[in-house]
């Protein structure tokens, strides 16, 4: 009894794991449930809330040191949720990064995290069909390496410190290679990019809202048609 047990709990955990899916969520946000994220679909939101604020919030081409990085994510309000966070993962376990990168496809993690033997970019596929609506989502402004002119192209922060190490001066965190499909440890003062996650489904616990067009507009903007009736008929 006990043996069937196991194998029935065994075979529940390999549906599970089988049918790990990415879900669109509208509104810029896609829910990942093998590791119970919500991911932003804008993996360079930084670039896009720069641009849509004129300057004010974001950064202009999205490369930050990690303090900046991790600033940046703590202080974003998307959707009036305020519970952002930069990818987590762990020393050689990019795990949310790979989660991400094998729900969308691409090849499994070899050696050392590597995918195709490393060199080749690990993402070749960044478009997903939604398992309820059908449709093809892809991601917007990933970056997966070849962008020039920063010490860290195609990387992108973890939100974890690396362990002061004696042979090493200054402070290190993690960051995934997009190149390598793997996570290695980089001085925090470099220039790398930040995408933006959060626990949980976030749109189906109804943690976020997106502001609707007041009634009054419609409104206004049902006189202002009127009115041109109004005139075409006179």
């Amino acid at each position: 009894m006990l043996n069937k047990s196991l194998t029935l709990a065994s075979l529940s955990f390999l549906s599970l794991t089988a049918n790990a899916a990415l879900y669109d969520r509208g509104n810029g946000l896609i829910y990942d449930d093998s590791r119970n994220v919500t991911w932003m679909q804008d993996a360079s939101y930084a670039v896009t809330q720069h641009q849509q604020s004129g300057g004010l919030l974001g950064d202009e081409d999205g490369y930050m040191t990690w303090h900046e990085a991790s600033s940046w994510v703590d202080n974003l309000n998307y959707g009036n949720y305020s519970g952002w966070r930069l990818a987590a993962g762990s020393e050689w376990g990019a795990y949310e990064f790979n989660s991400l990168r094998q729900s969308l496809g691409n090849s499994s993690v070899g050696d050392f995290g590597n995918c195709s033997g490393g060199g080749d970019p690990c993402f070749l596929n960044n478009s997903f069909v939604d398992p309820v609506s059908g449709e093809t989502i892809s991601l917007i402004n990933f970056r997966d390496g070849g962008e020039d002119g920063h010490s860290g192209t195609g990387m992108y922060w973890h939100g974890t410190s690396w362990s002061q190490n004696s042979s090493y001066d200054v402070d290190h965190a993690w960051a995934y290679r997009m190149g390598f499909g793997n996570a290695w440890h980089f001085d925090k003062g470099i220039s790398a990019l930040a995408w933006a996650v959060a626990d949980g489904d976030i749109v189906n616990q109804s943690l976020v809202s997106f502001v609707p067009i007041p009634s009054a507009v419609w409104l206004f903007g049902s006189a202002l048609l009127g009115l041109a009736g109004l005139k075409r008929k006179k």
